[in-house]
């Protein structure tokens, strides 16, 4: 074996070793990736259910008597009885709450909150919330004439409405 085949091999060896090393800080930098995202999504939701989202809800919930969580009840049905003042004030209740869920989707869209914990904390009230504010997703659209606002919400929305339904499905 001449110094050049030694040297060639030596570069082998070497290239081999770089490429383990590579590998294995890939496998953990992704792995530090996924704790560290679900361990933001715990602190977001924390930050979250605790937060400024409770009293606004609770103003669009309780004080203006919005039954988000009754079937039979919708945006479109709460306004035809209510003043315009009173439209205004539950318009700007409701904005506020579809901003801050837009906000939580577009986070799980990008990655940077994990889906299913969202989903395991979240995924009811997206779903109730989206079915309920339909027609005042749908008047802002057509203001606007603009399909994409409430996009990522509304793709959440319909996402988890069928993940809900298969997991009923699943335990009867």
């Amino acid at each position: 074996m001449n110094f050049s085949d030694f040297y060639f091999l030596l570069i082998i060896v070497a290239l081999f070793i770089l490429a383990g090393i590579s590998i294995g800080l890939y496998r953990e930098i992704r792995a530090f990736r996924i704790w560290e995202r679900k361990r933001f999504a715990q602190e977001f939701l924390n930050t979250f259910v605790t937060g400024e989202f409770p009293i606004i809800r609770e103003k669009l919930e309780k004080v203006q008597d919005c039954r988000v969580w009754q079937p039979d009840d919708s945006y479109a049905q709460k306004i035809k009885t209510c003043s315009q003042e009173r439209v205004d004030e539950i318009d700007t209740q409701l904005k506020k709450i579809l901003n801050i869920l837009e906000g939580l989707c577009i986070n799980i869209h990008y990655d940077i909150l994990d889906e299913d914990i969202c989903y395991n904390y979240l995924g009811w009230l997206v779903v109730a919330y989206h079915r309920w504010s339909a027609a005042y997703i749908k008047k802002l659209r057509d203001r606007a004439d603009d399909r994409r606002i409430y996009i990522h919400f509304s793709e959440y929305a319909g996402k988890w409405a069928d993940r809900i339904e298969r997991e009923e499905v699943a335990r009867k």
